[in-house]
Formats: C-alpha cells, sequence, structure tokens
C-alpha cells in the first residue's frame, strides 16, 4: 500500500490516505464502528473511495479486515467533497 500511495496517489492525497492504511489504526476504528472510509484522487484524476470493514463480528477473527477499492466509475461513486464522478 505505501508503494501504490507514492505512485498512484494525487501528492494533495498522500498524507491522508497514508494516515488511512495503518492497519493498528483502523483495527482500532472498527472496533467502534462497523465501516471506515476514505476518499482520494489518484495521480490521473480518477476518484477512488476505500471501505474497511470487519472480516467478521466472531471475536477471534478482530485483526481480520475486508479492503474494497471502488472508482468514480461503478454505479455507487458518490464522492462528496471530492467532486461528482466525470
Amino acid at each position: 500500500m505505501k508503494l501504490y500511495n507514492n505512485l498512484y496517489i494525487s501528492e494533495n492525497n498522500q498524507q491522508n490516505v497514508a494516515q488511512f492504511i495503518n492497519y493498528n489504526t483502523n483495527i482500532e476504528k472498527l472496533s467502534k464502528d462497523k465501516n471506515i472510509e476514505q476518499k482520494y484522487r489518484k495521480k490521473d484524476g480518477t476518484l477512488i473511495k476505500i471501505s474497511i470493514q470487519p472480516y467478521s463480528q466472531d471475536p477471534k477473527d478482530k485483526d481480520l479486515t475486508i479492503w474494497m477499492f471502488t472508482n468514480e466509475n461503478s454505479a455507487d461513486a458518490v464522492y462528496g467533497s471530492l467532486g461528482e464522478a466525470r
């Protein structure tokens, strides 16, 4: 993810995404919320949304997560402050 961040994410969004991909922070946030999201632009201008949710509600799976990447061309592309899909 760090390489992806450096190669593909716009400079304006790299710091936010770097903080977001901190696994330990995400596990802590997911213990309080069912889903966390980050929106950003790639260097080519494409809008992306990352959604992270727990793998399951079973306590033995507390460190497992599912990461979903949605681009602006998907049916549910609503990106709020970053603008609408093209």
